[in-house]
């Protein structure tokens, strides 16, 4: 349900974005305003993670770096480095949740992790599933 949400709030943004292109004309670099625009309504939509929130990011950002017909070499450093401290601040807590939550599941099973024990009995067992010989 909530991806379908996600979906549908990405295409209502992207053409309204499409008509403001065509009544404006400023195709280049509007459209890249226009599919970071979508992508950020997706991921705001539907899961919010930086992973779905770089490429939008991203989009948006070179839209500024072209922003007036020419390439502006500040403004990419700029994004270059807020996508560095992205990484480094949203990968470090995700990498912390994933090791919580592996050593949660360690700790479940911890005991498992022993062989099992028998006292070296075997049985045999018919096509019924019925035991029948204790060997």
């Amino acid at each position: 349900m909530q991806r379908d949400y996600a979906a549908s709030l990405s295409g209502a943004v992207f053409f309204v974005g499409l008509a403001i292109l065509f009544t404006t004309g400023m195709w280049w670099p509007g459209i890249m305003f226009v599919i970071g625009a979508s992508g950020l309504a997706r991921s705001v939509g539907g899961e919010f993670r930086w992973q779905h929130l770089q490429g939008p990011i991203w989009l948006i950002g070179l839209g500024f770096v072209f922003w007036g017909g020419h390439f502006n070499l500040p403004l990419m450093f700029v994004l270059i480095a807020f996508s560095m401290f992205g990484n480094v601040f949203f990968m470090r807590r995700l990498n912390a949740e994933h090791y919580k939550r592996k050593r949660k599941h360690d700790e479940l099973f911890d005991d498992m992790d022993e062989k099992p024990k028998h006292d070296g009995r075997f049985v045999i067992v018919g096509e019924d599933g019925e035991l029948t010989e204790d060997i």
